[in-house]
């Protein structure tokens, strides 16, 4: 759970084989955070960002390889 995330100035890492096209980014049932997903493995939660919604969040990937 990520509580202090601030759009437009933190990213997150991709690490290994994972790149954008294997992300969900959805909002929580609550709609008061955004959960990323990983679609190419059964869809596991990797994150949960409060308070911020996904349609209007510019989250920032970082690829590492």
């Amino acid at each position: 759970m990520i509580n202090d995330f601030s759009d437009g100035i933190d990213s997150f890492r991709l690490l290994n084989s994972l790149g954008f096209s294997d992300l969900s980014i959805s909002d929580n049932a609550n709609q008061d955070a955004a959960v990323i997903r990983d679609t190419s493995n059964g869809n596991q939660l990797l994150a949960t960002v409060n308070s911020v919604y996904a349609i209007t969040c510019n989250f920032k990937f970082i690829t590492v390889v």
